[in-house]
């Protein structure tokens, strides 16, 4: 029975790396919880979901019946065996229920537990015999999952979380582009304000050449009628400076 769980959980686990997702983010495998009475409880794997959500696997399902019923060529026998099977199945889903898995301190589990039955057949098996397994399971909050229907839902999960981070990704974009335009606002504002604040400088600087070069009594003249009474100067008024005449 415990060489059974091993190779179950294995099976599991192969499942979980196929899916997509990452180990110690996505899922974790061997979590110690407790119960809702302090009980110690350690499910198999805890798969994480966007939200805040988490869904537990329960790996541990018998299938003692099932390898006996593989093994044997009386139909008589394989009769027994397979109701053995279900009945094993069906003795798991109430511990399983009675456990209430969803209802551990410390997560926020969905409203139900899924129960991993390791192989195809052993799932099929039951099934065909028993129709109503999946139902009467379910009505205990327990899903009866096959490698093939757990690995989808798996990439499902996956999928999702791509998505999440695909949202994550483009709310980021959002708000780096929102900082990027405040930003273009502001240097913009700043550029206006440099336009506003040279335009002020260059009506004081003509103001300030006005009073250099025109209007009665203006530096330049006088500086140029000192000239002319004799001031020695080996220097010439730039061409672009021109006296004006004096009103």
């Amino acid at each position: 029975s415990k060489v059974q769980g091993l190779w179950g959980e294995m099976i599991l686990e192969h499942l979980l790396e196929n899916s997509g997702l990452k180990q110690g983010y996505e899922f974790e495998v061997q979590v110690p919880l407790r119960d809702k009475n302090g009980q110690s409880r350690m499910p198999d794997v805890l798969v994480r979901l966007p939200g805040d959500r988490e869904v537990v696997i329960d790996a541990k399902v018998s299938l003692k019946a099932y390898e006996k019923m593989c093994r044997t060529d009386d139909r008589d026998e394989e009769k027994r065996f397979i109701q053995q099977h279900v009945d094993s199945i069906r003795q798991h889903i109430r511990g399983l229920a009675d456990k209430e898995y969803h209802r551990l301190e410390g997560i926020n589990s969905l409203d139900f537990t899924i129960l991993f039955i390791p192989t195809e057949g052993a799932f099929q098996s039951a099934i065909s015999s028993e129709p109503q397994l999946l139902t009467s399971a379910m009505q205990k909050k327990i899903i009866l999952a096959s490698p093939s229907t757990l690995l989808a839902i798996l990439r499902t999960v996956h999928h999702l979380w791509r998505q999440e981070e695909q949202t994550r990704n483009s709310l980021a974009i959002a708000k780096q582009a929102g900082n990027l335009y405040d930003k273009f606002i502001g240097f913009l504002e700043s550029f206006e304000d440099i336009g506003t604040r040279l335009q002020q400088t260059h009506s004081a600087w003509e103001v300030a050449r006005t009073r250099l070069v025109s209007g009665r009594g203006n530096l330049v003249s006088r500086s140029e009628t000192l000239k002319d009474l004799g001031v020695q100067s080996s220097k010439t008024l730039p061409s672009s400076i021109q006296v004006e005449d004096e009103v």
